[in-house]
């Protein structure tokens, strides 16, 4: 069932489409900002997602008011990322950078990887959570191709990417 974001709860959206038997629920955000994790808690056991607008959008001219939405009969491994000791490693470093400079703020702040990558002495984060031997990041830490031209401000993991790459620089020499 397609449902767009409104006004009411989360919950009380999945509860209706439960009643009304729903197989899944696709709840289409109404602005166009980034998606977020829904909130709530239901006793009924239904899959719901959460699409941009232009997507809902999207599916509204694509599918008729009778489209089926199946699940699929293999799903992806789905490991946990707290069981990942990049990602352990890496959320501790992001302690450790509370501790030391009292915030997340800067171009610089989310280098978290390197304490993740001196333990775990592997220069690709998260590929086990991932269940992908690229991992996480946009590149491997030895040959990074980004320099400090590209810090830009504009998230902090991308930006700590950069940082984490020079200390995996420092680290091979």
């Amino acid at each position: 069932m397609l449902l767009d974001r409104g006004l009411c709860a989360f919950t009380v959206k999945v509860q209706n489409a439960a009643s009304a038997r729903a197989a899944g629920v696709i709840i289409a955000n109404n602005a166009p900002t980034d998606i977020f994790t829904m909130g709530g808690t239901l006793n009924v056991r239904l899959p719901v997602v959460m699409i941009s607008q232009a997507d809902g959008a999207d599916l509204r001219v694509r599918v008729s008011p009778t489209g089926t939405m199946r699940k699929k009969s293999t799903q992806p491994l789905q490991r946990d990322g707290d069981v990942d000791s990049d990602i352990v490693y890496h959320e501790y470093g992001h302690g450790l950078t509370w501790r030391m400079i009292g915030g997340m703020s800067g171009p610089l702040a989310g280098a978290s990887d390197v304490v993740a990558f001196m333990v775990n002495g592997d220069d690709v984060i998260g590929e086990y959570s991932m269940s992908n031997p690229l991992g996480i990041r946009r590149y491997r830490y030895a040959a990074y191709p980004l320099g400090y031209g590209d810090v830009n401000g504009s998230e902090v993991h991308a930006d700590g990417e950069i940082y984490a790459a020079a200390m995996w620089r420092l680290r091979e020499h």
